[in-house]
């Protein structure tokens, strides 16, 4: 059920991907995620600095088997590019469910 997926964000701008899941049946199912929690961590390097930690109900939301991601221009501001991420959906046990690298394009525009 773990899948890579790098994230192309642009630095300083609001994030927003959503994810829907399906199972491996043909024809495939919808997954639910009712009852799930939801976490995600982002640092420098997978050990290395903390960046962010996200979670659901602020920055990650799930609606039946979708779940969305959204990253402030706040948060964004703050990610390095090459950065490591990985999110975990948690029910009864926890499960990895994507991880990658955070592909930044740097902002130029500084301040307000």
């Amino acid at each position: 059920m773990t899948a890579r997926y790098d994230l192309a964000v642009e630095q300083g701008a609001t994030y927003r991907r959503s994810f829907a899941w399906q199972d491996s049946a043909v024809p495939p199912n919808p997954l639910s995620f009712a009852g799930y929690s939801a976490r995600m961590q982002v640092r420098s390097e997978p050990g290395a600095v903390l960046l962010l930690t996200i979670t659901d109900g602020a920055g990650i939301e799930f609606a039946d088997n979708v779940l969305t991601l959204t990253l402030t221009a706040d948060q964004t501001a703050l990610l390095t590019s090459g950065a490591s991420y990985d999110l975990f959906v948690e029910s009864s046990d926890a499960t990895r469910l994507l991880f990658g690298l955070v592909r930044l394009t740097p902002a130029v525009t500084q301040g307000a």
